[in-house]
């Protein structure tokens, strides 16, 4: 598995689930359960909380998901994104 699939998947299973709204934590956080998804027999992750929200910003921009960034409150230190489109 790939960060941009499992990114992918875990956006795909909140659409179906009825859940549109998430935080950009919670891709971070798709860092700490990618262990299960490594190769290998260390306990190695797929990647990185960075390079997961790097991934996320390139699917962004590449139209693979089409998301909505909530206005929130102002200097709100992360973003709540609404799901409307996962290709």
């Amino acid at each position: 598995m790939t960060i941009k699939i499992h990114i992918l998947n875990y956006l795909t299973f909140l659409n179906q689930a009825g859940i549109e709204k998430f935080k950009t934590s919670d891709i971070q956080n798709l860092s700490e359960r990618s262990v299960r998804f490594a190769k290998g027999s260390g306990r190695r992750r797929l990647g990185s909380p960075s390079t997961y929200e790097r991934t996320f910003r390139q699917l962004r921009q590449d139209g693979k998901i089409i998301v909505e960034r909530k206005r929130g409150i102002k200097n709100e230190a992360e973003a709540t994104w609404i799901i409307k489109e996962v290709k």
